[in-house]
C-alpha cells in the first residue's frame, strides 16, 4: 500500500499548523500580549473660512475674539507673538509585549501606527501685535525650535541691587 499526502502541494495547512504552535507557545509562557484598536479626538477643527476673513494688519485682540482661545501661545522676539490653534484626529492600530525576565526585571516592546501629528495652523503677530501672516500644517513644524529659550539662572551671580542680591550698603543691617 503507497501513503498519500494527506496535504495537497501548495496547501497552507502546513503553514497554519507552524502559526498554532507559535501561538500555543507563546500562550504558554508568562508573558503579555497587548494587541489594541484605538482612534483620538482632540480637540475641534476651526474652519478656514473663519481664516480667511483675518487680513494682515488685523490686531491680536480682534483675531482671539474671533476665533477664541489659542491652544499655544509662542513669545517671539522684540516682544512680537505667535499664536497656535490646535487639533487631532487619528486611528490606528497598536501591540505590546512584556515577559518578566527576573524576579524585578521585566522586557518590554511596544508598536503602534498611530497618527501623532497634531495639525493646526500659528498667526503670527509683530511686535505691535499685528497679524503678519498665517501659516497651516503640523505644528511641529510650524514652530520646529522656540525661539527664546527659558531663562536659566543657576550659576548666575544675582545684579547689583536685585532683591537677590541682598541688602543694599544704603540699607542698616
Amino acid at each position: 500500500m503507497r501513503a498519500r499526502r494527506v496535504f495537497p502541494r501548495g496547501a497552507r495547512a502546513p503553514q497554519f499548523a507552524r502559526s498554532a504552535c507559535v501561538l500555543a507557545l507563546l500562550a504558554s509562557t508568562p508573558a503579555c500580549v497587548q494587541l489594541r484598536l484605538e482612534k483620538s479626538r482632540f480637540l475641534r477643527p476651526i474652519p478656514r473660512a473663519a481664516t480667511s476673513s483675518l487680513a494682515p494688519g488685523a490686531s491680536l485682540a480682534e483675531c482671539v475674539q474671533r476665533l477664541g482661545a489659542p491652544y499655544f501661545v509662542w513669545e517671539q522676539p522684540q516682544g512680537a507673538v505667535a499664536l497656535g490653534y490646535a487639533w487631532q484626529h487619528s486611528k490606528g492600530w497598536g501591540f505590546g509585549v512584556s515577559a518578566p525576565i527576573t524576579q524585578h526585571v521585566d522586557a518590554a516592546f511596544d508598536f503602534d501606527d498611530l497618527n501623532e501629528n497634531t495639525h493646526g495652523f500659528a498667526l503670527w503677530f509683530d511686535p505691535a501685535w499685528k497679524l503678519e501672516r498665517i501659516e497651516f500644517g503640523r505644528l511641529r513644524d510650524l514652530n520646529a525650535a522656540p525661539v527664546r529659550p527659558r531663562p536659566n539662572y543657576i550659576g548666575v551671580a544675582p545684579a547689583a541691587g536685585s532683591p537677590a542680591s541682598g541688602p543694599r550698603a544704603s540699607e542698616p543691617q
